[in-house]
Parts: C-alpha cells; sequence; structure tokens
C-alpha cells in the first residue's frame, strides 16, 4: 500500500507542472526578468564577437532584435494586443538568434577581420 501511495503521489508534479510552468510564463515579471538578463549577455556576445571578425552588419542586426524585444516590452500588450505582443516578441527574438548565429559562424571562419585594439 505504501509503495502503491508513493507511485501515485509521485505522479502528482508530473501532472500538475505544465499548468504551472504556463502560469510562471504568462507573468509579466519573468518576461522583465528574461529581458534583464538577455540584453547585458547579448550585447557583451555581440561585441566580442565584433572584435574578432570585424563585421558591421552583425551587431547592428542583434542590437535592431534587442530594441524591437525592449520596444514590445515597454509598449506591453495594452499597445500591441496579446497576439501582436507574442508575434512581436517571436521576431525579435529570432532576429536576435540570427545574429547571434551569424556571429558564431563569422567567428570560426577564416575569413577573420579583427578590431585593432582587441587583443
Amino acid at each position: 500500500m505504501v509503495c502503491l501511495a508513493h507511485c501515485l503521489l509521485s505522479l502528482m508534479p508530473l501532472l500538475i507542472l505544465p499548468s504551472l510552468g504556463a502560469a510562471f510564463l504568462e507573468d509579466e515579471r519573468f518576461h522583465y526578468g528574461i529581458l534583464f538578463l538577455v540584453l547585458p549577455t547579448s550585447l557583451l556576445a555581440l561585441v566580442m564577437g565584433f572584435r574578432k571578425h570585424g563585421q558591421y552588419s552583425v551587431p547592428i542586426i542583434g542590437v535592431s532584435g534587442l530594441c524591437v524585444l525592449l520596444l514590445v516590452a515597454l509598449l506591453g500588450e495594452e499597445a500591441t494586443g496579446d497576439i501582436g505582443e507574442i508575434a512581436i516578441t517571436v521576431a525579435g527574438s529570432l532576429i536576435v538568434a540570427y545574429a547571434h548565429a551569424r556571429n558564431l559562424v563569422l567567428g570560426h571562419s577564416g575569413d577573420l577581420r579583427p578590431i585593432a585594439g582587441s587583443d
């Protein structure tokens, strides 16, 4: 009986977890927290990559995506609507992800043009 009770009770958190996760992701504080972490780390990665490969387009694209994310966070759901907020956030995230991927590819390519003073 104890084993059966243990097994049943162990499954309860697994059944409740998806609904807890969905509620957590909907919280605005979570979005601001993620943005607070994404902005400085992304800027650091973009600058470090730029100093290594020297391609201006990569940080310009990355900062554009970060500006989109910041703008949608500042405007909020009231200005863009629920679907608009999600769509703009996804678009900004994809722009930033593309810039990071391009940063990585250029950083590993043989065609590097380091910026002076980056050593």
